[in-house]
């Protein structure tokens, strides 16, 4: 990376925003074996293509849609010539995502639905006054 002078000329983005878009930036790297990233996204329809960990080994999943959507542990094949850590059918894990993805949502949409209820609310209330004094 080349190096940069700080505070040396006027910027566009404050130094804790760079910061952070370099670390995406990095993160995003698909070099998994040399530095562990968590790589860019990927085309498909799985949801945690490039997130997943195995939990026996610790190491990252890859996806195989190759006959249905699963979630494959291939670090000791591919590095000690053993069988595959394990496989997991996306179907199953992925539904689970999305229920607790939905049910964290829950509450803030209730709430806004409570918000949008208030102002309409008001709005009437508004409204109601107008008439009576068009009225009048």
């Amino acid at each position: 990376m080349a190096d940069i002078v700080k505070d040396r000329c006027p910027r566009c983005i404050d130094w804790p925003t760079y910061e952070k878009i370099r670390d995406i930036v990095r993160d995003n790297r698909a070099e998994y074996m040399r530095n562990k990233t968590r790589g860019a996204p990927r085309d498909g329809e799985l949801l945690l293509h490039g997130i997943a960990w195995c939990g026996r080994c610790g190491h990252k999943m890859y996806i195989r849609y190759k006959g249905g959507g699963e979630y494959v542990c291939n670090h000791l094949h591919s590095h000690a010539c053993l069988p595959d850590c394990q496989r997991i059918r996306a179907s199953p894990i992925d539904a689970a995502v999305a229920g607790a993805f939905l049910a964290a949502l829950a509450p803030a949409e209730l709430d806004a639905v409570s918000r949008t209820r208030q102002a309409q609310h008001h709005v009437n209330k508004a409204l109601r006054g107008l008439i009576l004094i068009a009225a009048l």
